[in-house]
């Protein structure tokens, strides 16, 4: 395969003997404002930079041709809807010359959209099926105010591919038409946007026939291996940081992101991001817009900056979220270890926002541990006791997430919080879970880490709650009150464990309950000492009375320690 492939200039592609065919087979002219809008958003971009003395460098694709016979047509096998969108631009461009009646820059440009046979006679550059292109071209640079507008307006679209070139061209001519009606310099800054549309730079690749232009068409365009969303994000940086001079301090500001995001020697950017604009913005999905998609259509390319300021703040508060030991606050270290160990992390972007209101003193820590502990208990009775799925509260979490990051108010936290409750178990739904969670290590339905950590955890929780002197209780075993049993789920529940000492525990064994509890007035645990306080007169420890003790710990636990009403 032979081929040439040349660095040019927008200039130096129109600016030439060839006249460009869009063959009929190629797609239609299938742009829309959204492509035009990012096109004249990286040109306005380029203004700014110049305007502030830096050099920006907007590549603008790659064009393959192939040469006709007569050496004097080139055809468009890639590029026709980036060549479509310039003829219209440089057309309407000239139309602002000529409301100026500066003739010298209106034919300049002209020259670069007609040529002359050898007869006098003047053609369109570009040949294409879309009869429409060369009338609304025509019109754009040789009329003005009322004449132009009569003239688009005569003219009926055949098809949603002519509609778009005629709506094309009222984009570009309402935006260049600002450019006058704002007086102030009007030559100079239409002088400027003509060199930054004809100084865009491109690869011009020409094939000798069609089946090599093809060829070169499927390898640039070849999906290969897809570039990240965290890669384009950081090619979006890099591109439209101003001033390009300090693009090394963007390239330092990235390499402290991703060492931010590093975990245990692996990266946590993809997730990161995820995370970032389901907070900030909206949630990416497969089949809606991707991370880099929303990202990119909600910043703003003069400012770049304040995006990368705001993923690296961001982006500390998701390592405390991930390692909460980093963090400074004790109770908020318990919180986030506490969904640490839940692998639980449809919260996150709710924690970004609220770590963010914080950060600008906005949210006390009061109110912030206060908040953190309002959906700590929510997710521990809702998902893990009540066994509700997470996709119930979704909805609320990526509502709130924007809310609170984007229009903060004291009401909203508690908008937010009565959102929940309606979502909250009664408490005979509660109960009904309750009374039945356990652990056994002889029991295999009860039998797994998950199950002990539960138990474990709520056993603490009583015995925090019922210590006067606030002391945290964690080393101690599981005691079995009436002997773990593999045959008996009613042994493993909740109603039948106490926590105890490991000593302790090994003494009592399998003694009947009297004889148990004079081994269990040796340990200093709250919960124990109540346990001894209304059941020591019994002489049997039933199955009746370890219901009864689970419906007992469930008021406690739902009307006092995880109350959230």
């Amino acid at each position: 395969m032979g081929f040439d492939a040349q660095d040019k200039k927008i200039s130096k592609i129109l600016k030439t003997d060839y006249q460009y065919i869009i063959p009929r087979y190629q797609r239609k002219y299938v742009w829309t404002e959204k492509n035009w809008k990012d096109l004249y958003e990286d040109i306005m971009f380029i203004y700014l930079a110049i305007d502030e003395n830096d050099s920006i460098n907007h590549f603008f694709g790659s064009f393959v041709f192939q040469e006709d016979e007569d050496n004097k047509k080139l055809k468009i096998i890639d590029g026709q809807q980036r060549t479509i969108t310039i003829f219209i631009m440089l057309a309407c461009l000239a139309n602002v010359f000529k409301k100026m009646e500066n003739e010298g820059n209106h034919k300049g440009l002209k020259q670069y959209l007609f040529s002359r046979y050898d007869n006098g006679n003047e053609y369109l550059i570009l040949n294409c099926d879309e009869i429409i292109l060369g009338d609304i071209l025509n019109n754009s640079i040789e009329y003005t105010d009322e004449i132009l507008e009569n003239k688009i307006s005569s003219i009926k679209p055949n098809n949603e591919n002519e509609k778009n070139i005629l709506d094309c061209v009222k984009f570009f001519l309402f935006k260049f038409d600002n450019i006058i009606y704002e007086k102030e310099n009007a030559l100079q800054k239409a002088e400027k946007l003509r060199d930054i549309i004809l100084g865009l730079n491109v690869v011009e690749i020409i094939v000798n026939n069609e089946e090599e232009g093809y060829s070169v068409f499927e390898s640039l365009n070849a999906r290969g291996i897809d570039l990240e969303d965290h890669e384009l994000l950081k090619n979006y940086i890099f591109r439209y940081y101003i001033p390009q001079r300090e693009v090394d301090k963007a390239k330092a500001d990235w390499n402290n992101l991703l060492q931010t995001l590093t975990f245990k020697q692996t990266s946590e950017i993809v997730k990161f991001l995820e995370v970032y604009s389901t907070h900030k913005y909206t949630k990416p999905s497969k089949k809606g817009l991707s991370t880099y998609q929303i990202i990119k259509e909600n910043s703003d390319k003069k400012n770049v900056k304040i995006l990368v300021d705001d993923l690296l703040l961001k982006a500390q508060y998701y390592r405390f979220i991930n390692i909460p030991n980093e963090y400074e606050d004790d109770e908020i270290k318990e919180i986030l270890s506490f969904f640490i160990s839940r692998r639980h992390q449809q919260f996150r972007p709710l924690f970004l926002s609220l770590f963010s209101k914080h950060k600008e003193n906005v949210l006390t820590k009061r109110e912030l541990i206060n908040t953190l502990k309002f959906l700590q208990n929510f997710f521990f009775i809702f998902t893990v006791i009540c066994q509700n799925r997470p996709n119930k509260t979704e909805k609320i979490v990526y509502n709130f997430s924007k809310r609170i990051e984007n229009e903060y108010s004291k009401d909203l936290i508690q908008e937010m919080k009565n959102k929940f409750l309606e979502l909250f178990p009664n408490f005979d739904t509660f109960q009904n879970y309750f009374i039945n969670i356990g652990y056994s290590k002889k029991n295999k339905n009860f039998y797994s880490n998950n199950q002990k950590r539960e138990i474990r955890y709520i056993l603490t929780k009583i015995e925090d709650h019922l210590q006067s002197d606030e002391l945290r209780v964690n080393n101690f075993s599981i005691e079995h009150i009436k002997p773990d049993s593999v045959s008996e789920d009613i042994c493993a529940k909740i109603g039948n464990l106490l926590p105890l000492k490991e000593k302790i525990n090994n003494q009592a064994n399998i003694l009947s309950l009297p004889q148990k509890i004079e081994i269990y007035k040796k340990s200093d645990l709250r919960m124990v000492n109540n346990f001894i306080e209304r059941y020591e007169n019994k002489k049997e420890w039933t199955n009746d009375l370890i219901e009864s003790r689970g419906k007992y710990l469930a008021k406690i636990a739902y009307n006092e320690i995880w109350k959230l009403k």
